[in-house]
């Protein structure tokens, strides 16, 4: 519960100075993350139908359907998860690389989505 209202807060406090990303913030460059709030939010209440919601959802963050359903299961499941500690650990790698390995191409490729400017 705490954990719930110390990342709201947070998220509050960001939203009202201005700072969407502190790593951005900070230093210029664009977290692992960056794009994956506007990629939830296009899938979610974003315009125009299903398909083209999916798409532009996965062109701001290509593993908004990856991360967020692990984060609920991860949330809301039951521990351990994923049968085991050991389990457990190696899917949190395996998806810490897998960020990572999406990160570096999305900056090699020079993602427009990933520098903040939206669909044209």
């Amino acid at each position: 519960m705490w954990v719930c209202l110390v990342c709201g807060g947070t998220g509050l406090l960001l939203t009202w100075t201005g700072v969407h990303c502190p790593i951005r913030y900070l230093t210029g460059i664009p977290c692992p993350g960056c794009g994956m709030t506007r990629a939830c939010l296009t899938l979610a209440f974003g315009p125009g139908g299903l398909g083209d919601r999916l798409v532009r959802a996965f062109q701001y963050h290509p593993l908004v359907f990856v991360i967020p359903p692990l984060l609920l299961y991860a949330i809301f499941g039951k521990w351990p998860l994923f049968g085991g500690k050991k389990q457990t650990i190696a899917v949190v790698c395996g998806v810490c690389a897998l960020m990572l390995l999406v990160y570096v191409a999305r900056l090699a490729l020079g993602n427009r989505f990933l520098w903040g400017a939206g669909p044209a």
